[in-house]
């Protein structure tokens, strides 16, 4: 049972995400600290899925949001690369221009 509440505690987070922006302009309170009331929330219509379909949900997000991390990783290295590079290109042309 404790698998199904993971997940079921998991979908609820992914579908609160899905609709952060529906939240923020329907709900969202003060000014300085803008928040919003668990109240409100409350009263959002949440989907009704059945266990397996919220797992089968679950694992495909978990999977792609992996997926997105890495490719963020990946291409994150490869612009450090290519700014060393370009680092190195322009310490050598500076290199060889002066002399």
């Amino acid at each position: 049972m404790k698998h199904n509440s993971q997940h079921l505690k998991k979908f609820l987070y992914y579908y609160l995400i899905s609709q952060q922006h529906f939240i923020y302009e329907n709900f969202r309170s003060g000014a300085a600290q803008p928040h919003v009331y668990a109240k409100d929330l409350s009263t959002l219509d949440y989907p009704i899925v059945s266990p397996t379909k919220q797992k089968l949900i679950v694992e495909k997000l978990d999977k792609n949001f992996s997926q997105i991390k890495l490719a963020k990783e990946i291409l994150n290295n490869k612009k450090q690369n290519f700014l060393k590079l370009k680092s190195a290109i322009l310490i050598d042309k500076l290199q060889t221009t002066t002399i």
